[in-house]
């Protein structure tokens, strides 16, 4: 799975937890960002071991 496709599988779930941990769309959707970034630089294997 590249990570396009683990972005649009795990993107809302992530957000979600996010809300209710920082109770804000905006952070929340940085921290998302930041998550996927961080993903990519680890590199794929790692980043989809994260989601499974």
């Amino acid at each position: 799975m590249d990570l396009t496709a683990l972005f649009q599988s795990y993107r809302n779930l992530l957000f979600a937890i996010a809300y209710r941990l920082l109770g804000s769309a905006n952070d929340s959707e940085d921290m998302v960002q930041d998550t996927f970034a961080d993903g990519q630089q680890a590199g794929l294997r790692q980043c989809e071991s994260l989601f499974m």
